[in-house]
């Protein structure tokens, strides 16, 4: 019996079983558009793999021996299978548009890659796209995906890590809560205000809160006790912008909503180049996952943060 590394290579079985349907290894040659010498050698190779002779040479056109006649009764249907479904799934293939799974955070899929997903589509008509918001914990690796956008520092837990936006943060609040307060553009939140701070959920260590804000600046707040988080962005800034309070904004997401007047800047700023978006992936090598990478990277070359 056989086993797997013994079997001969599929293209000496499918040269012998034309040879033997066609008549000559001519006519094989011609339906699989090589060489003659190259039939005549694939069979060879066969007959070596087998230990017999499958092919009459002395005869014109050659013919199977008895024992090519009974190899080629057992294999002949198993080939032309083979090669029927070889040509179906390349056929599907290019009628079925490559597949391309999309992860990133919740609030970065919001603000950031849903407003590109039209011009995406258009740019690239023969992909499909399957955006995948995600909360994770810290240092965990999205495995399922062939672009990940991810937050912090570059942790190499990719193939491929690049840092596509810096982290920048300040705080905002609505328009309408800022004229109600006396609050001018980028005006500095001063120690003990009083002002109501909105809070994302506190578990999440890779996002910047209030108490992490205040420390760096060295800014005192108030104690106030928190009655409810905010467990993902889009909702924090709903709320921002319902003159709920104080949110904190990060460039990359905001600044669009900053732009058309729907959030009010204020300040201080914090900035860390060492921290940001990242946009990961372990199949960089290949030309589609490289071409959608580089078009992302473009979306955000000549923008300025808030």
């Amino acid at each position: 019996m056989l086993i797997d590394p013994e079997i001969p290579s599929m293209k000496a079985l499918v040269a012998f079983e034309a040879t033997v349907r066609r008549g000559s290894m001519s006519a094989a040659a011609r339906e699989l558009d090589i060489s003659q010498p190259l039939v005549s050698q694939r069979i060879r190779a066969l007959e070596e793999d087998l230990g017999i002779v499958l092919v009459d040479r002395t005869t014109k056109p050659v013919c199977a021996t008895p024992l090519g006649e009974q190899f080629y009764a057992q294999i002949a249907g198993s080939v032309t299978g083979i090669k029927a479904a070889v040509v179906q799934m390349k056929r599907a293939s290019t009628e079925q548009a490559p597949r391309i799974r999309i992860s990133a955070p919740f609030g970065f899929m919001f603000y950031w890659i849903l407003p590109k997903l039209q011009i995406l589509q258009s740019q690239f008509e023969n992909i499909q796209f399957d955006i995948q918001p995600w909360m994770k914990t810290v240092n965990e690796k999205i495995g399922d995906s062939d672009i990940v956008f991810d937050f912090g520092k570059s942790e190499g837990m990719y193939r491929y890590e690049k840092q596509i936006i810096p982290q920048i943060v300040r705080p905002v609040c609505s328009p309408s809560f800022a004229q109600a307060h006396g609050l001018v553009e980028k005006q500095s939140l001063h120690s003990n205000h009083d002002y109501p701070l909105l809070h994302m959920d506190e578990n999440n260590a890779s996002w910047l809160n209030w108490e992490d804000w205040a420390k760096i600046l060295n800014i005192k707040t108030k104690k106030a006790p928190t009655t409810f988080y905010y467990n993902n962005y889009p909702l924090l800034v709903d709320a921002i912008k319902a003159d709920k309070g104080i949110g904190l904004g990060w460039y990359g997401l905001i600044d669009p909503l900053i732009e058309e007047g729907q959030l009010f800047p204020l300040g201080p700023e914090i900035r860390c180049d060492t921290r940001g978006y990242l946009i990961c992936t372990d199949y960089y090598h290949t030309h589609l996952v490289k071409t959608l990478v580089d078009w992302f990277e473009a979306q955000v070359k000549g923008s300025d943060p808030f």
